[in-house]
């Protein structure tokens, strides 16, 4: 059951840094020597960086995470595993992102954060190490949104932003972006010293973010971070001008950058500065379509009228539920940048899961290391060699990577099939999904444990959606795929509970064809309630966002259809809100749905309830919040539902 990690998160940066070399190659002006430091520069020296490439030293969990970040890789999909030390800075950073984020009193929060992360980093020449320049970064960043929130002039914002941004990229002015390596948290920095700057922001500079984010090669989730936020600055920037109908800025052009921004919010799920843009397209088509009239091009302006109408429906959809959920509508805030999603203390991760497969310390540890440094690991007391950790990782049938995806590859096209394939099964889409799942699996090595898992898990699910599985043969081949890493009894025993992100997907697989009212059922649904609770309770949401939706968004409808439909109300509004605050779409409908449906179960029941709602608003609003995250089959399923309601009086609860 074991598995030993590849080096797979190394080989994977390896290719990125190839790539972005070849790429960055033809300028001339650099040889590939001078273009490594790119890596490290403002960040660590060169001598530390190519040691640690070559695996003769470690850095800093800070420091390769920022070198990974302007590599262009986003963490949105990844499970990192570090020491307790590093997890509770961990904790205290989201708590900290969380309260400003909530527009909560943080400014005590970050006071801490500083005293105990960025004070104590200080070299002995008094200069901040390369994690303190990160750390403090940090910090003057957040407290630039805290101060702004607080009513914070110009001045004092160009300030704290041109402090933030020279930690790590000295001189910003001194060359073009595309010269230098940057992630999104310095390029944001960028833009916020920009539209703070003394002089008056600049259109290039605007400009200059969104070729660099077109250009550097990152994948798409670094580009939904930060790409929507760029054009809007810029819009912003442009139309405060005199913009015209024609010439190379004119509204046709922006009219462009605003549709691209919206599509990649669109296919990405997503709401950063999702209102101000559609503002700004709507009043750009609205100027548009008054031209076109007043040159007599009719069929030009009812081609965009038909347009203007979607994007207004859209805003006005998205106005109505910030405002009745009381959270502002504007992006005023960038916390979900640094939100670090799928981070695990390893020394917990350990304990928890030697108990759950009732395995004794000396088992584990034998052949690995003595029992009491293992004591003292699980214990909190002892930072604990990473050779040491991968090797109980893979006797406990976890793999051996401490930062990892669900699959074991060095091949980023894999990580961008994978995305597209679960894209296509949540929408239905089995045939193409089918087609896709082949094209994975050939580029994978199948003798790794946790890559059969996967693809299994996969290509049983595919199967099953075209009706060529019944649901027993799907039952068991899911716990089949389960069980190559955990055995499916430990669920029914009490105790906290380890499970991957993939044996979460391969347990939720299982109970799609389960009993809803049966009792392995309801034990499932408690082990996995169990898992997540202690997160929310420490407000660490947004740092287990997808998983959380996809878990207990599937266990609130359970509890619906049980009947506790306060429990399931319960579960919607903390997904629904934290959708909201992290602007994310994932789940908005469908937990506007399920409050609606819960609603409605009430009046047929005679439950008391004080609040009422339009059946036929509320599905109406589902479908356009459908429509415009093309979740397509969803949108279906509640014009379905709306048009039961029609012929009959209309419904209000």
């Amino acid at each position: 059951m074991g598995q030993r990690g590849r080096e797979s998160f190394q080989e994977l940066i390896d290719w990125l840094k190839r790539e972005y070399m070849e790429k960055m190659a033809w300028v001339g002006e650099y040889n590939m020597e001078e273009l490594s430091e790119l890596f490290c520069e403002g960040i660590c020296g060169t001598r530390a960086f190519r040691s640690w490439e070559k695996g003769n030293r470690a850095l800093d969990w800070e420091v390769r995470k920022r070198i990974v970040e302007r590599l262009g890789i986003g963490m949105k999909d990844y499970e990192s595993f570090v020491g307790y030390d590093q997890y509770h800075k961990w904790k205290a950073k989201m708590k900290l992102l969380d309260s400003i984020v909530k527009e909560e009193d943080a400014e005590e929060l970050l006071k801490v954060y500083k005293s105990r992360f960025v004070n104590t980093c200080k070299q002995e020449d008094g200069e901040l190490s390369a994690v303190g320049r990160i750390e403090a970064q940090f910090c003057l960043s957040m407290e630039a949104q805290i101060r702004r929130g607080q009513g914070a002039g110009k001045e004092e914002l160009s300030k704290l932003y041109g402090e933030a941004l020279a930690l790590t990229v000295p001189r910003v002015d001194a060359k073009p972006l595309i010269k230098r390596m940057l992630c999104v948290k310095e390029l944001n920095l960028i833009l916020e010293a920009e539209q703070y700057r003394r002089e008056g922001e600049r259109r290039d500079t605007y400009l200059e973010v969104i070729k660099y984010i077109e250009q550097s090669g990152g994948d798409r989730w670094n580009s939904v971070l930060l790409y929507p936020k760029a054009v809007y600055f810029l819009c912003r920037c442009v139309m405060a001008g005199a913009v015209e109908m024609d010439g190379d800025w004119g509204l046709p052009e922006l009219h462009r950058y605003c549709g691209r921004a919206i599509e990649l919010l669109r296919e990405s799920q997503r709401m950063y500065f999702l209102w101000e843009l559609l503002d700004t397209q709507e009043k750009i088509q609205r100027r548009m379509i008054e031209a076109f009239m007043s040159r007599e091009e009719h069929q030009r302006a009812q081609a965009l009228q038909v347009q203007h109408r979607q994007v207004l429906q859209w805003k006005e959809c998205l106005e109505e539920l910030y405002q009745e959920f009381g959270i502002r509508k504007e992006t005023r805030e960038y916390c979900f940048l640094y939100v670090e999603k799928g981070v695990f203390c390893y020394n917990d991760v350990i304990r928890i899961r030697r108990i759950m497969l009732g395995m004794s310390q000396e088992e584990l540890c034998d052949g690995i290391c003595s029992l009491r440094t293992l004591k003292r690991l699980e214990r909190n007391q002892h930072r604990t060699h990473e050779d040491i950790v991968k090797e109980m990782f893979g006797r406990l049938g976890l793999p051996g990577d401490l930062i990892r995806t669900e699959l074991i590859t060095g091949k980023p096209k894999v990580r961008r099939y994978m995305a597209e394939l679960r894209r296509l099964t949540g929408k239905r889409e089995w045939d193409r999904a089918e087609e896709l799942f082949k094209q994975v699996k050939g580029l994978l090595d199948m003798g790794v444990v946790c890559n059969r898992q996967a693809m299994i898990q996969n290509e049983v699910l595919i199967a099953w959606g075209q009706g060529k599985l019944n649901n027993a043969v799907f039952e068991s081949r899911m716990k089949e795929a389960l069980e190559l890493t955990l055995p499916y009894e430990v669920m029914f025993t009490e105790g906290e509970k380890y499970l991957t992100y993939e044996e979460q997907i391969c347990l939720m697989n299982m109970m799609l064809t389960m009993d809803e009212q049966g009792k392995e059922y309801l034990v499932c649904m408690r082990r996995l309630e169990e898992m997540y609770q202690p997160l929310i309770e420490e407000r660490l949401h947004a740092a287990v966002a997808s998983m959380y939706e996809f878990v207990m968004g599937n266990l609130s409808s359970s509890w619906g259809n049980r009947g506790n439909l306060d429990l399931a109300d319960h579960f919607n509004e903390i997904i629904l809100r934290g959708c909201l605050w992290y602007r994310r779409m994932d789940s908005v409908e469908v937990c506007l749905y399920g409050r609606w449906w819960n609603h409605a179960e009430r009046v047929k029941k005679g439950i008391p309830t004080n609040i009422k709602l339009d059946g036929e608003k509320e599905l109406r609003r589902c479908i356009i919040l459908c429509e415009y995250s093309k979740q397509y089959f969803n949108a279906a399923f509640c014009k379905n539902k709306l048009e039961e309601l029609s012929g009959k009086e209309r419904l209000i609860y």
